[in-house]
């Protein structure tokens, strides 16, 4: 009986609290008034004498725990909702920071795997990769168009033959990379095609015929990078800031001595 009372809503306790309260305080009443008890007439002058006050009571304990108990269940049902959605978070951060490190494999057949979903849930795009390292990751042939890659280290990563066109790429960090062709019958090397890579760094990077047109190499470090049949257009841009693999920098016309003219470049 004591474990059963004690497994009652800490709100029905109350209730009934009050109703046996309510119903002891009736009878010492009643008995103060008539001055014996007699359970028939007890019951007739309770309800000639309080059914007012009884009736009313009753109705609002009845009322107060209603309203309670529902305050109750939609505290606990909102409580349940965040909890939920913590772990909904939680398992989405989770998921999120494994393809990341997976898309950092030297596996490329799992790092491949890792962009694709990544793009799907959006966060090839969104600004979720900034700043991340992917260091010797081998992203062979990757999609990686319209990537938000700012700030990420790819030292030593192997980007041939993926495609960063639209990338966006300022301050990434590419020394060592490679991004020439699989192969002299591939059909193209990595593609940079309107990516922006202001500051980006590619000291020691292989760079062989690389799409960089339209693209933003203002401030583009590549110092001793190995640059070789390299396409660009006509707006294709450079600065002051733009420094070349013999550590001079860009000034007008010099870069044609490091990339392919715009109207011999065979490759989209």
């Amino acid at each position: 009986m004591l474990k059963r009372f004690q497994q009652i809503e800490p709100v029905h306790k109350v209730a009934l609290f009050a109703l046996v309260s309510a119903a002891i305080i009736a009878l010492i009443g009643y008995l103060n008034h008539y001055s014996k008890l007699d359970l028939g007439e007890f019951f007739n002058h309770l309800l000639s004498d309080f059914y007012t006050n009884v009736s009313s009571g009753l109705a609002i304990v009845a009322f107060t725990v209603l309203i309670i108990d529902t305050l109750n269940r939609r505290r606990s049902e909102e409580q349940q909702r965040v909890l939920d959605e913590l772990n909904r978070r939680t398992a989405e951060e989770r998921e999120r920071e494994d393809l990341i490190l997976q898309m950092g494999s030297s596996d490329n057949g799992s790092a491949l795997n890792a962009v694709r979903l990544l793009r799907n849930r959006g966060w090839l795009t969104d600004g979720t990769l900034r700043g991340r390292n992917f260091n010797r990751a081998n992203l062979q042939g990757a999609e990686l168009s319209e990537a938000d890659l700012r700030n990420a280290q790819f030292v030593g990563a192997d980007l041939r033959e993926a495609n960063l066109t639209q990338a966006k790429l300022e301050r990434a960090n590419l020394g060592s990379a490679h991004l020439e062709k699989v192969t002299q019958s591939s059909p193209r090397a990595a593609t940079l095609w309107h990516a922006n890579l202001k500051d980006a760094i590619f000291g020691s990077a292989v760079l062989f015929d690389v799409n960089f047109g339209g693209a933003n190499l203002q401030g583009a470090d590549f110092h001793s990078a190995k640059l070789l049949g390299n396409g660009i257009t006509d707006d294709t841009l450079f600065d002051t800031t733009t420094r070349f693999p013999d550590g001079t920098y860009w000034e007008p016309n010099k870069e044609k001595l490091y990339f392919k003219p715009p109207t011999i470049i065979g490759f989209a």
